[in-house]
């Protein structure tokens, strides 16, 4: 039925199947996808801090700034106490700084 393709689920009424929305997620649904998004975007900076600490061990330097790091840390634990922000699951996640995405990926 065309309906499934839109999202609609199937019910059955007076014997007859008609099309109806499915029920909202639930909160634990919703708390599991935001979840999800907070782990994806930890680990979208784990090169970062992975880098930072080998090249301060090489000590030959350091493509992030101190002050860029710390804010990396900072951005990062904000993503581990997201889910004690108000309205959680449903509220925003923080932003990454935005030397986050400028930071050149290595390629093998």
């Amino acid at each position: 039925m065309r309906a499934q393709a839109t999202g609609k689920r199937l019910a059955v009424k007076d014997r007859v199947p008609i099309a109806v929305d499915p029920p909202p997620p639930t909160r634990a649904e919703l708390a599991n996808a935001k979840r999800a998004q907070r782990d994806a975007a930890l680990k979208a900076t784990d090169w970062l801090v992975s880098r930072h600490q080998d090249e301060q061990l090489l000590g030959d330097g350091t493509t992030l700034t101190a002050d860029q790091f710390a804010t990396l840390l900072r951005y990062r634990q904000s993503l581990r106490e997201a889910s004690d922000l108000p309205g959680w699951p449903n509220a925003e996640l923080p932003s990454p700084p935005p030397f986050a995405g400028a930071q050149p990926v290595a390629t093998v």
